[in-house]
């Protein structure tokens, strides 16, 4: 029985033994392809987590005509990433056809957590009319250390539900109602009467002393009238001391520029240039032999301060440093020669 399990033993063990290598090489390969798409896989999810994120939401989705909603836009990206954002009320304006109007904009919040920055920005809006508005793709664009141009980056559209205030139309109209009455009570004004009674005290206190003891006339030092083109260098030289438009009040540094250029108009060219619009104003320049280049400066400057002040257009930094450059040049070439300061 040994013998006979010995030899049958013999006879099958070479075919086991070939089995068993191609097994082990077969084995031996499907562990070189594992390995293989682990580091595929593995380079593809750096890559990607290196990546720059953009994330948009809306909430509350639904809102009553004039209502508000918060746009909240998130940028994750790693430290060695320069992100630059798009202008956000131009973007939406732009898109929405302008039915959707940007009533608040937040400043970029910063956070630092993991070797990634977080950058977010809070935008209100509000629409007048009801309908669907979606909410476009904003165009964000990042830059790396090796890279030579920025990469674009865009968000999802998101959807904006506008709906009207529910009236049931099955009832009757009511009448309107008189304003409630309110009574009166005299403790409701004591702050003001404590105020009158105070400044009575300190105006008869003042009339006491003004009538006891008159004071000579002090001499008034004579005041130097500028001419128009050194007074309106002066104001925009003070306007750009003061740095409106890094601080982003934008309205108010336009509105210094555009009632300067008006001022110097009015007093150089001699005609009501601070009570006329800016198409009366060019009008009247018509009458004047003033230069083509100088004339489509001016033009470039009120056109701005126009739409930075009643289209609530943001323009670019470029554009307010042009707009200071192009007022200072327009009023030393077309200013009087020989002009002097005079006394008042």
């Amino acid at each position: 029985m040994r013998s006979l399990t010995t030899k049958y033993t013999k006879e099958i063990h070479p075919r086991q033994r070939r089995g068993r290598q191609v097994c082990k090489g077969q084995n031996a390969g499907l562990s070189v392809l594992r390995v293989f798409f682990f580091l595929v896989f593995f380079v593809v999810c750096l890559t990607v987590q290196a990546q720059p994120e953009v994330e948009a939401t809306i909430a509350p989705k639904e809102i009553l005509i004039g209502a508000p909603s918060t746009v909240t836009l998130q940028v994750k990206h790693p430290t060695d990433v320069t992100i630059y954002w798009p202008t956000i009320a131009e973007s939406i304006a732009i898109d929405s056809a302008r039915n959707v109007e940007v009533l608040e904009t937040s400043k970029i919040d910063t956070i630092l957590t993991g070797g990634y920055m977080q950058q977010s920005m809070r935008v209100q809006i509000t629409a007048w009319d009801t309908g669907f508005y979606i909410i476009p793709s904003f165009n964000f664009s990042y830059k790396t250390a090796n890279d030579t141009a920025p990469i674009t980056l865009q968000n999802y559209p998101i959807l904006l539900q506008v709906n009207t205030v529910p009236v049931d139309t099955t009832q009757a109209f009511k009448p309107i109602k008189d304003p409630l009455g309110e009574e009166f009570s005299i403790w409701e004004y004591k702050y003001w009467i404590m105020a009158g009674g105070v400044a009575l005290v300190a105006f008869i206190v003042l009339i006491y002393f003004l009538l006891r003891k008159k004071a000579e006339p002090a001499e008034i030092a004579p005041k130097k009238m500028l001419p128009p083109h050194e007074l309106a260098m002066e104001r925009l030289t003070e306007l750009e001391r003061k740095k409106l438009w890094q601080q982003g009040e934008l309205k108010g540094y336009y509105s210094g520029i555009s009632d300067t250029m008006r001022e110097y108009l009015e007093g150089r060219f001699k005609f009501a240039a601070v009570e006329l619009t800016t198409y009366e104003i060019f009008a009247s320049l018509d009458q004047t032999q003033m230069p083509p280049k100088q004339r489509e400066q001016l033009k470039e400057v009120f056109t701005l301060s126009d739409l930075a002040k009643f289209a609530k257009v943001q323009p670019l930094p470029e554009d307010h440093m042009r707009a200071m450059q192009f007022a200072k040049e327009f009023i030393t070439i077309t200013k009087q020669p020989d002009l002097r300061a005079t006394d008042v």
